[in-house]
């Protein structure tokens, strides 16, 4: 039992063998070309996003094999800072959410 919590929480979700949040990520930028490519009338040319998202995704299982964690790096590097409200109003720099 607690093996299988330990390895639930070490190994994060993988979605075709390729972290969960990258490959979505590349499913919906490489559905939406597809989807432009059909407006414009380049129906013969739907075959260069659907090459992409299988090479994309070659690379993310690649990336994925040598460091599992990949999706939370990068989501830890990236600058956004969510903004809380405090309840109650404060006077300087609140700490707790």
């Amino acid at each position: 039992m607690k093996e299988e919590l330990l390895k639930s929480i070490a190994y994060p979700s993988l979605i075709f063998f390729a972290p969960f949040g990258l490959t979505i990520f590349n499913l919906t930028i490489g559905l939406v070309e597809i989807m432009c490519f059909l407006v414009f009338g380049l129906i013969g040319y739907v075959w260069v996003p659907m090459l992409q998202i299988v090479i994309i995704h070659l690379l993310l299982i690649l990336v994925a094999k040598k460091e599992p964690h990949i999706d939370n790096i990068i989501r830890a590097k990236t600058n956004i800072k969510a903004k809380t409200k405090n309840i109650i109003k404060e006077n300087g720099n609140k700490f707790a959410p």
